[in-house]
């Protein structure tokens, strides 16, 4: 199929309750949850799941304007992580559609969006700059996220002062930065050890992520013990927050650093 070119528009969200179900049990998906990346070559549609992604059964996107089921799945098929959902969209036709995601007799989340024709432009949306906000404030609206194994997954409060004196202690670690436009690298300096970790820029209020390898992948990616794998992750997540977005969010998955607009 020929890359279609034409960009996204997300239009609403819609959340459907079972009867008798508990709301206080599960959260809803809405617009923090979902964003459009879109480059010269190639466009994205993320969505992160507000619950754990393997509670979820089934993902189905319907062409609303033919009137056609274009995907249906086992949702641990379109799972990258344990919460995110990321789509080439370059492969949508131009149309309405409806992405269901779909916890049975539970919730189902709707997002519904258009894709446009290639020639027709939207209005951008500035990004906004970070705004700093007292830890209280954050601690207020905090959202969590637990991996596959009902695990915590840390963010920026849980280790900004467990890992502060870490930082400022290890005098050998460093990071290097190679820019390229929207995208780059970033290498993990220590002694003879180099390595690269991929970088975007995202879009909405996601300010950046970071590729990072899963477990299963960490000592091929690295040739670095898989036990000193968080605290390099964590080395960087750290740095890179200090360092260029000091007033962002940070969520560490099992693929990827993000930070997000706090």
């Amino acid at each position: 199929m020929e890359p279609n070119f034409g960009k996204i528009i997300i239009e609403h969200i819609e959340n459907i309750w079972s009867p008798n179900i508990s709301k206080t049990d599960f959260k809803e998906f809405d617009m923090n949850h979902v964003n459009y990346v879109y480059y010269p070559d190639c466009q994205q549609l993320i969505m992160w799941l507000p619950n754990d992604g393997y509670k979820y059964q089934t993902f189905k996107m319907i062409d609303l304007d033919r009137s056609q089921m274009i995907i249906e799945d086992p949702i641990q098929n379109r799972l990258s992580g344990s919460i995110q959902i990321i789509m080439d969209s370059l492969e949508f036709l131009p149309a309405h559609y409806c992405i269901e995601v779909d916890m049975e007799e539970i919730i189902t989340h709707k997002l519904y969006f258009q894709k446009l024709e290639p020639n027709i432009e939207i209005e951008e949306k500035p990004l906004m700059n970070p705004i700093s906000e007292p830890v209280s404030d954050l601690l207020k609206d905090r959202r969590r996220y637990y991996d596959s194994a009902g695990k915590l997954i840390p963010d920026d409060i849980d280790f900004r002062e467990s890992k502060m004196n870490e930082l400022f202690s290890a005098q050998d670690k460093k990071l290097e930065i190679d820019e390229q436009g929207r995208s780059g690298t970033i290498h993990y300096i220590e002694g003879n050890i180099n390595i690269p970790f991929d970088y975007e820029f995202g879009g909405g209020n996601c300010i950046v992520y970071i590729f990072i390898p899963t477990e299963a992948q960490w000592f091929a990616a690295t040739g670095i013990p898989l036990e000193r794998r968080k605290e390099i992750i964590e080395f960087v997540a750290v740095t890179i927050k200090l360092q260029k977005v000091p007033n962002s969010s940070v969520i560490i998955t099992d693929q990827y650093i993000s930070y997000y607009e706090s």
